[in-house]
């Protein structure tokens, strides 16, 4: 899975969805969340909302992006 199809993954979901609430239910949303975060561990995600991370993930590729440069 690229970073684009995990993305999608996400996108599939509504933005106030707990992690928590598709973890065990979408195995696409594990494999998701390992592609675009690469430190990835379930008990520091599993309250956030689907929206809350996508923010999160944006800015730490921002973050990682700008680090590079």
């Amino acid at each position: 899975m690229n970073k684009i199809q995990a993305a999608e993954v996400l996108a599939q979901y509504p933005p106030r969805t707990k992690v928590a609430d598709i973890y065990h239910e979408d195995p696409q949303v594990g494999e998701a969340l390992s592609t675009l975060m690469p430190n990835f561990e379930y008990p520091d995600v599993s309250y956030k909302t689907v929206k809350q991370l996508q923010y999160y993930i944006a800015q730490t590729q921002s973050h990682q992006q700008g680090s590079t440069r």
